[in-house]
């Protein structure tokens, strides 16, 4: 479509001019200015033809990956396939970086373009995407960071890629959790009254080894009580944390988390320009 529209330009920005380019069986067929297949090998200066349109076409497909496609798949293989069809399309373009006018024979690293396919049932969510963040504390520094943060990752910015990596988590964490808070918070309420009521027969008995419900129900002085009919209690209030919590179950998406890069700086969904889904969905 650049190339049709007369858009077709490397990193500076500059029209690529006097090529041709066409698709055959989902390939690209390029062609130079003197009407010849492009052929890339190692290049002696970085000005040779075939060296300018390696990287610009590397560049092109570079920006349309991390910026423009984003997916998402309930199936974990799918979309580790989907990440390495990625990585192949771009690796085929990859270019050897020049220093200071000398060849490092060394080719461009590819990105990590990994975070913009995800795992989850995008027929399900719990958040609408419409409901507003306003009221989330600092929200806007909040979203800046995050997407600095999957801005980094995509670029290799960073020292230790797995601290990068947790503190992206624990960004979509922390939307997440502000509006289950909100969008539950009666349901919440009712389960804490549970808690209470089960605190003020049996205190924390059970509960101290469960590491959900022992934030919720509270130690209490020595009490004497029927222990099956405790544990029988206990069961009943397993089910109605699971009932709340255990939202992950169905494996859900949340769209509104999920890709920073289509979220104002208020944390407001703006939205795809086009979505693709396979039949029947």
């Amino acid at each position: 479509l650049k190339f049709h529209l007369k858009i077709l330009c490397d990193e500076n920005f500059e029209r690529l001019k006097d090529i041709q380019l066409r698709l055959e069986n989902d390939e690209i067929v390029l062609q130079d200015s003197t009407g010849n297949p492009h052929i890339y090998q190692i290049p002696s200066h970085q000005n040779i033809e075939s060296h300018k349109l390696q990287k610009a076409i590397f560049h092109n497909k570079r920006t349309l990956i991390e910026s423009c496609l984003f997916g998402v798949d309930i199936n974990h293989n799918s979309c580790e396939i989907t990440k390495l069809r990625l990585w192949i399309e771009l690796l085929k373009y990859s270019y050897y970086i020049f220093e200071n006018g000398k060849n490092t024979n060394t080719l461009q690293t590819l990105p990590n373009i990994d975070i913009n396919i995800k795992c989850g049932n995008s027929l399900i969510s719990y958040f609408d995407i419409t409901q507003s963040l306003s009221h989330y504390p600092n929200i806007n520094t909040k979203i800046k960071d995050y997407k600095q943060a999957v801005q980094n990752y995509k670029e290799g910015l960073y020292q230790d890629k797995q601290a990068l990596d947790s503190k992206i988590k624990e960004l979509h964490e922390a939307f997440k959790n502000f509006c289950f808070k909100d969008k539950f918070k009666s349901q919440i309420k009712a389960f804490e009254k549970e808690c209470d009521k089960y605190s003020a027969q049996y205190g924390n008995y059970l509960a101290k080894d469960d590491k959900n419900l022992s934030i919720y129900v509270k130690a209490g002085f020595f009490l004497e009580f029927d222990e099956a009919v405790a544990q029988k209690d206990f069961a009943t209030l397993q089910e109605s944390y699971n009932a709340l919590f255990n939202l992950e179950s169905n494996k859900p998406f949340e769209w509104r988390f999920a890709f920073p890069e289509v979220l104002d700086n208020n944390g407001d969904f703006l939205g795809f320009d086009l979505v693709i889904g396979n039949p029947p969905y």
